[in-house]
């Protein structure tokens, strides 16, 4: 019986066997390859977030702090300022001009322009200099700032979480490439094995188009 030697020409129908092997294997490649980057940026999203939220923890800590501080800041300059205000109404200038001259600049400043309303005489007048323009505590601002840094940092994860979702579904599809390459090969049907090639195909041709327009780290 005579043996096929390596020269001897395919039939059509192994060289479509042959092709069909060779389309399964690059198809399988590409699905690996872009399978394993969808779990790289996934995990390297989910670092982002992990971060971010670090960052938004620090920044609500620090603003819990600023806020105690402004609000035992501020408790002493009502127990000055209450001191300050008996002394006006008991007609002691000297006691008075020592209090405030005692503050710092900013409480102060919130001080005159509350008397300038013309308080102890004029009905309209603001109740006190707590509600005063001037009168801006630096710690209740900074803590504003912390606050508003806090929300940031928590829409950064929130965005970097659902990037590392749509990665993860990405990963699934490319999964399923995976399981029609390799499925392909396990059936007898020339024409089952190309209609689960071209379906694996499709999965793969849909997950590469969303791909490219998905930011990377």
């Amino acid at each position: 019986m005579m043996k096929l030697g390596k020269n001897v020409p395919r039939t059509p129908m192994q060289r479509i066997d042959r092709w069909i092997e060779l389309a399964g294997a690059v198809l399988l490649s590409l699905a690996t390859v872009s399978s394993a980057w969808c779990a790289y940026q996934s995990a390297r999203w989910s670092g982002i977030q992990s971060f971010a939220l670090a960052e938004a923890s620090a920044f609500s800590r620090e603003a819990g702090r600023l806020q105690i501080l402004g609000g035992q800041k501020q408790a002493i300059q009502v127990a000055v300022f209450l001191e300050y205000y008996r002394a006006k109404r008991a007609g002691d200038d000297d006691l008075a001009d020592s209090l405030l001259a005692r503050v710092e600049p900013m409480f102060r400043g919130a001080v005159l322009a509350w008397l300038a309303t013309d308080p102890f005489d004029n009905p309209q007048a603001p109740p006190h200099p707590f509600v005063m323009p001037e009168y801006q505590l630096p710690e209740n601002t900074q803590a504003e700032e912390r606050n508003n840094q806090v929300v940031d940092k928590v829409q950064e994860a929130r965005a970097a979480n659902d990037q590392s979702d749509q990665y993860i579904l990405l990963t699934v599809i490319f999964a399923s490439v995976l399981f029609f390459s390799g499925i392909s090969t396990k059936f007898q049907s020339r024409r089952l094995k190309i209609a689960v090639l071209v379906l694996g195909a499709i999965f793969f041709v849909a997950g590469i188009s969303v791909l490219l327009y998905f930011p990377v780290t």
